[in-house]
């Protein structure tokens, strides 16, 4: 019965963006959309629910080429079965009704072509990703041959590298372990990690030439105890990706959220992809806090760490004096006590992530809680910085996401200070969750909590200031990054707390806690400083 609904969902109105939104959410991959739309009973599900106002260009063209095409041919079939019936073409009947029937089915493929003519320019770019893929999975697997060690891999909607970061630290304090501190974490990326390798230009031949020279050089005398990685996601299918050479040992999912939902589309869709990662794991671990139990229910094994009831539990968490103390108990018995410098009470998932790593490679409880206690966040991860006129800055701008930001504003709440300021920015890759979402952390400005409200972007001045606002918060809202952070500067008193939070691409939150330093060194744990990053920076605003 699913069959024939999706069959008859072909035949509605909205079938040009029922395929637009599968392209879409298929990353424009023609092998991708082939077959998710022969593959699926229900097609409505795999695809987002567009808003023909809110294309983008590219969306817009393909939708009027469907749209346009089918009329066409229904056009072109009622007349031959007109002249069919009339006797003036034998076999128009038949060959008229083929026409009006399979308009849905030629029209759904028909566009692929011009979806392949768009994308023709990135193909010499796509190939060299397959080439160097192609070789460096080859190489993983002859590391993993050659050598006994084990892999970790860290995936999930929100918090993998912070995670990451934690578990990585936590390993080195006994064991020799490989991984990188940066943003590797794509199927080309990763396989670096292994080797100790810099990313060079994709089609830098010279450069990859040289590197796979010397990985096979690097085999043999390999000298590793644990690999840590971080595997991330764009749009359906990717994690998959990584099952190609990549055997886990230990897997820790970190979260199910809304993520790049322009290509995913739905919560369901996003938890099977971060989930896939079980696959081509040993061992699952799961924060059980922010994964639903629901999409949980075909796993067959794994463990647990949160807050809640769990394998792994953070228990008697509290907050005195900027520090949080827990417990941290295994199967309902405490294996320690200690203290952290984590400010946000939802950065200790990572030191319970570690320490359950830890635990399973053979670390002893007394070692693991030497380690964890010291652990301190990761550069634009809720991390404290020295403002000017003694403030602190809680610098969260690596990226955010609605579930990041209400948290971040919570902590923003529990700290005592005379003055308090949230710079908040527009929250990307949202799709058509995105006004939702905004508005949700408008919701959550409290003007007894806050002084001042400063957006940054044009999805936050749009949705999130005025929700702010229509609560009795003060809110300013700027198109870039310097000129909200010279607004805030302006406004500082003595001794205030500011957070600022934002995403990557197009608002760059960094450069507001840049005007807000009192000491210009620390501008080095500030995220995206690279020249590569700078110059990107430069060509959208002033600095």
């Amino acid at each position: 019965m699913k069959f024939i609904a999706s069959i008859a969902l072909l035949y509605r109105p909205r079938l040009a963006n029922l395929i637009v939104s599968l392209i879409q959410t298929s990353g424009y991959r023609v092998g991708k959309f082939l077959r998710s739309f022969w593959g699926a009973e229900d097609l409505s599900e795999l695809a987002v629910q567009l808003d023909a106002s809110g294309l983008e260009s590219r969306n817009q063209f393909l939708r009027l080429l469907i749209i346009l095409g089918s009329l066409a041919q229904l056009i072109f079939g009622a007349i031959v079965l007109g002249l069919g019936a009339s006797g003036a073409l034998t076999g128009g009947v038949y060959f008229g009704i083929a026409l009006i029937i399979s308009y849905p089915l030629v029209w759904s493929h028909l566009i692929l072509l011009v979806v392949l003519a768009i994308g023709i320019p990135s193909w010499p770019k796509a190939l060299g990703r397959l080439i160097v893929l192609t070789i460096l999975a080859r190489q993983v697997r002859q590391l993993r041959a050659a050598h006994d060690f084990k892999i970790v891999a860290v995936a999930g909607s929100a918090g993998k590298t912070s995670t990451k970061f934690a578990i990585a630290q936590t390993l080195e304090s006994k064991l020799k372990v490989a991984w990188q501190q940066g943003n590797y974490n794509d199927p080309v990326s990763v396989p670096l990690v292994f080797f100790d390798r810099e990313m060079p230009n994709i089609i830098n031949v010279f450069a990859w030439l040289k590197i796979f020279w010397q990985n096979a050089n690097d085999i043999e005398n390999w000298n590793y105890d644990a690999v840590v990685l971080e595997l991330g996601t764009d749009a359906p299918g990717d994690i998959a990706q990584f099952g190609k050479y990549l055997d886990v040992d230990l897997a820790v999912v970190t979260a199910i959220a809304p993520e790049h939902m322009e290509f995913f589309g739905s919560l369901e869709n996003v938890a099977s992809e971060e989930l896939a990662l079980a696959k081509f794991s040993k061992k699952l671990l799961i924060n059980t806090d922010l994964c639903a139990g629901e999409y949980l229910a075909d796993l067959k094994k794994y463990e647990t760490y949160g807050f809640g009831k769990s394998d792994w539990q953070l228990a008697n968490v509290k907050f005195r004096a900027q520090k949080h103390s827990f417990d941290l108990k295994h199967s309902g018995k405490k294996m320690f006590s200690t203290s952290s410098n984590f400010l946000n009470q939802n950065q200790l998932y990572g030191l319970a992530a570690a320490s359950t790593v830890a635990s399973e490679l053979g670390f002893s409880a007394s070692e693991i809680k030497k380690v964890v206690t010291k652990l301190e966040p990761v550069n634009g991860r809720l991390k404290p910085l020295v403002g000017i006129k003694n403030s602190t800055i809680l610098d969260d701008t690596y990226n955010s996401a609605p579930e990041a930001a209400l948290a971040a504003l919570e902590t923003l709440y529990k700290i005592k200070a005379p003055q308090k300021i949230a710079i908040l920015g527009s929250m990307n890759e949202l799709g058509n969750y995105s006004e939702e979402a905004h508005k949700l952390v408008g919701q959550a400005c409290d003007p007894k909590k806050l002084d001042l409200v400063v957006t940054i972007g044009a999805s936050a001045k749009k949705w999130l200031a005025p929700i702010a606002k229509q609560a009795g918060c003060k809110v300013a809202s700027y198109d870039d990054p310097v000129s909200a952070g010279k607004y805030a500067k302006k406004k500082l008193k003595s001794k205030a707390l500011v957070l600022v939070k934002g995403s990557q691409n197009g608002v760059f939150a960094e450069e507001a806690v840049k005007t807000l330093l009192r000491n210009k060194a620390d501008t080095s744990q500030l995220v995206r400083q690279s020249p590569a990053w700078l110059a990107i920076k430069a060509k959208r605003f002033e600095f």
